[in-house]
């Protein structure tokens, strides 16, 4: 899709490539993560797949934590983790370090062949 106006060119490219730039200038990301970033849109993942995993990656589920810090939900409500009750509900203890969710990643993972291996 491109447009003229203003003189200037647009593309959805362009608009993804300065909204990338930003992301990369205010995220400090390192030359890995930046790496991730690069490829993630270019893959056979279906893009409902990649568009949940890059909102992952930038922390912008809406878990229990994030809806408090963004005043959604009142800050004097719990925002310990559904599964585990016991632990703040953040996005990395939601999909890595709950014990139900992890025993859930041990079957997918077995189903599929991997060993699974949650960093601390």
């Amino acid at each position: 899709m491109e447009s003229r106006g203003g003189g200037g060119l647009f593309t959805v490219k362009s608009a993804y490539k300065s909204l990338e730039r930003t992301f990369v200038l205010e995220r400090n990301l390192s030359v890995l993560e930046n790496g991730v970033f690069q490829s993630m849109w270019k893959n056979m993942a279906p893009l409902k797949v990649v568009a949940f995993s890059w909102k992952l990656l930038l922390d912008r589920i809406p878990t229990r934590s994030n809806l408090a810090k963004r005043n959604i939900i009142p800050t004097d409500n719990p925002t310990v983790c559904v599964f585990c009750d016991g632990t703040e509900e953040t996005t990395t203890n939601l999909f890595l370090h709950c014990h139900v969710v992890r025993a859930i990643w041990v079957i997918i993972m077995r189903w599929l062949g991997f060993v699974l291996v949650t960093p601390q």
